[in-house]
């Protein structure tokens, strides 16, 4: 999902997503070698933000809830709601 949002964005704010200093999930060596730059992506352009206590929880089934949300804030940070 964070890779979805991530390609997403840049075409929608026609820029690349940025990466910076973000908080280290506790299972962020749970993340495929090729999605953690995007998964780092997610959370600096404020994307994603994790499912809590620290987690990222990559092989976890997303809900609906959390589905939502992060439509959510992609067309909030590319002012398209």
């Amino acid at each position: 999902m964070a890779a979805m949002l991530v390609r997403a964005y840049e075409l929608a704010a026609g820029k690349p997503a940025g990466t910076g200093n973000v908080p280290a999930f506790k299972d962020e060596q749970q993340v495929s070698g090729w999605a953690q730059t995007v998964v780092q992506q997610a959370v600096f352009t404020r994307l994603m933000q994790g499912k809590g206590a620290g987690k990222f929880a990559p092989g976890s089934l997303t809900t609906r809830e959390e589905a939502i949300q992060a439509i959510y804030n992609l067309l909030q940070l590319t002012n398209q709601e």
